[in-house]
């Protein structure tokens, strides 16, 4: 991965997951993004709907989501904050996810103690390309909540 906030030289593949980049040419980054998250056969529509939902905002506002601390960035360090979770969790993770790395899935369902499911061939969007399949996997999350 490239640096975020550092001027790079170049504009090529991941290297515009960056600051500079996406103060220059936001939807050229969200076309990329989004086409790395929908990465199952057939994913145009999703790919144009994620730019269009992307363009609704704007690069500082993003900038600042990046900044921010989240889950699975570094493993031994998010377990304090995944022990903050109480309600029965489930972990839905595809295996060609190349946002998070395939490994980010069963680390986060360690850290929260829960299940994981994980769809093969899925990306980093499973419940838009395997609705069915994700809608099918959430009634044994439902009633472990309901029961409390």
């Amino acid at each position: 991965m490239h640096p975020f906030e550092d001027e790079l030289s170049t504009d090529e593949g991941w290297a515009k997951y960056n600051v500079h980049y996406w103060r220059r040419d936001f939807a050229g980054f969200a076309r990329v993004f989004f086409g790395e998250i929908f990465v199952e056969a057939h994913s145009s529509k999703q790919i144009d709907d994620g730019v269009g939902w992307a363009m609704e905002t704007d690069p500082e506002t993003l900038i600042a989501t990046a900044r921010a601390p989240y889950l699975v960035d570094d493993p031994p360090a998010d377990r304090p904050v995944a022990a903050q979770v109480s309600c029965p969790s489930l972990v839905i993770h595809g295996d060609r996810d190349g946002i998070v790395g395939s490994a980010a899935g069963p680390v986060l369902a360690d850290a929260l103690g829960c299940p994981i499911e994980v769809f093969a061939g899925g990306g980093h969007c499973v419940q838009a390309r395997h609705p069915v399949r994700f809608n099918l996997a959430l009634p044994a999350v439902v009633s472990a909540v309901r029961g409390r």
